[in-house]
């Protein structure tokens, strides 16, 4: 809508910002984040109102700046969505391998988060997790969340991100995962019982849990500046990576400590096609990477979806391994499509006139 509202008004001669907003109540009473697209001169008349408008980083920046033309703002607002849904779903399953497989209390893993909030886990989705896992009913003796009945909604933007990567191509399968969670939540029957799980619990559960949660949490990350990079590309934005990780450093949703990671990798005009080769990130991975895989193993034993954690691991495991199984597909689709294919020893396309063995 942005995008045909900037070139149906240019016609006329007016100029059009389309802006991105994050922070919901807090945002709306302590400052929010801003995302403004459209025309670069408007934004430049309307800047002094939005900079002070906008929250504030630690060190006084305001978290706003002009993002590119066009619906970009409102693009980058989307994609901050999608990540949204994704590292609230990897939160959520670290809640129910905690409570079904460690079995804590609402009150430990409440401080749990807690801790994780001090370190490099900081952010608000891991603050609130932790409060709202300390509220008490005003209806029973009991906490809040037990009452809580077991479904999500959502309002689109997730779908809306999820529809644009599949047509860019772009692999975001944790958002992905974390979109169709909800819907799962909708549609589950609810018949079966719940998980009871007896089995031995590694003293360095909870520890593997933070490290896999951090992980998670920047392929949540990764993937949605992916998408970013690719879209720029097909749509023709010039998008400034560092400014929109400092934009999301305060008053918006996904604020966390990783942002500043992220503006630094690419600070000064650095070009990445993933996060992960940046070399901060690249190193977190390989500290991590082992953390997620237990976490992984331990919660199909225990019978524990962890939607949004297998599609981290699995995005990882896949992102820089030059041999996947893909050669498999192709050699299937030009069998029965003649579809054709590349070959890794020589240029050009080729065709095979498959057959049967007799």
């Amino acid at each position: 809508d942005p995008t045909r509202r900037y070139h149906e008004l240019k016609k006329h001669g007016l100029h059009f910002i389309g802006m991105g907003v994050s922070g919901g109540e807090e945002g709306a009473l302590n400052g929010p984040a801003l995302m403004p697209g459209g025309d670069k001169e408007a934004y430049e008349e309307v800047a002094p109102i939005l900079t002070a408008m906008a929250a504030k980083t630690e060190d006084g920046r305001a978290c706003v700046s002009y993002i590119g033309p066009e619906g970009a703002g409102h693009y980058v607002k989307m994609v901050h969505n999608g990540m949204e849904y994704a590292i609230m779903q990897e939160i959520s399953e670290v809640y129910d391998i905690m409570r079904k497989v460690a079995h804590k209390s609402n009150k430990e893993m409440a401080d749990i988060f807690a801790e994780w909030d001090k370190g490099d886990l900081n952010a608000y989705l891991i603050e609130i997790a932790s409060q709202v896992l300390r509220q008490k009913d005003d209806l029973t003796d009991d906490d809040v969340i037990d009452h809580i009945l077991n479904v999500a909604s959502y309002k689109g933007t997730g779908n809306w991100m999820l529809e644009d990567a599949i047509k860019l191509g772009a692999p975001i399968t944790v958002v992905a995962e974390a979109v169709l969670a909800r819907f799962m939540s909708k549609a589950t029957t609810r018949e079966g019982k719940e998980v009871v799980y007896n089995g031995e619990v590694a003293s360095d559960l909870i520890d593997n849990l933070g490290k896999a949660m951090y992980l998670a949490q920047i392929v949540a990350y990764a993937q949605g500046f992916q998408q970013l990079t690719m879209a720029a590309k097909a749509y023709d934005w010039e998008l400034n990576y560092p400014a929109i990780a400092q934009n999301w450093e305060a008053g918006c949703i996904i604020h966390a400590k990783t942002l500043y990671h992220i503006e630094d990798a690419y600070a000064d005009g650095k070009q990445l096609d993933n996060l992960f080769q940046d070399p901060y990130f690249a190193g977190v991975m390989e500290k991590n990477l082992p953390a997620l895989r237990a976490v992984v193993k331990l919660a199909a034993e225990a019978g524990v979806p962890t939607p949004s954690f297998s599609a981290a691991l699995n995005y990882l495991e896949s992102i820089f391994n030059p041999s996947l199984p893909a050669n498999m597909i192709q050699a299937q689709r030009d069998y029965f499509g003649a579809h054709t294919y590349y070959r890794n020893d020589r240029e050009g396309i080729y065709h095979n006139e498959w057959y049967e063995e007799k």
